[in-house]
């Protein structure tokens, strides 16, 4: 899974396979380090049975979106590309302020031959060579 931040947009991208995660286990998650100190930064995806509309927590160190099992129910059509969730509200000087939070499916290229595998992987590496 990516998660792509730039100014009030949060893209997250799901493979397939963790989309079928998502869709059996409830959840998807990954981590990064964040500094030489060992602190991690969290974003994960999260299906919310309870709640009636999706929504992101933003949380120090970590970002979670949480559907609804109606947008989860949309994700999983496989005519559907993704869930976008927009927000508005009001800023402390009174000023309409906006962000837009999506998901999308993250599919293979036509040509790629290792659709789920970590892009960066070392082939020779892995092979043991």
């Amino acid at each position: 899974m990516k998660l792509r931040i730039k100014d009030n947009s949060f893209r997250f991208r799901i493979t397939l396979s963790e989309l079928e995660e998502l869709r059996t286990e409830g959840f998807v998650s990954c981590e990064s380090l964040a500094s030489r100190q060992e602190m991690c930064f969290t974003y994960s995806v999260q299906h919310d049975p309870q709640i009636r509309e999706s929504c992101l927590q933003v949380q120090s160190f970590a970002m979670v979106l949480q559907l609804s099992s109606r947008d989860l129910d949309n994700l999983l059509k496989p005519e559907e590309e993704g869930v976008y969730l927009k927000s508005e509200w009001e800023g402390e000087d009174g000023s309409v302020c906006r962000a837009i939070t999506f998901i999308e499916k993250d599919r293979p290229s036509s040509h790629c031959d290792k659709p789920d595998s970590w892009i960066y992987e070392d082939s020779h590496h892995k092979r043991g060579q």
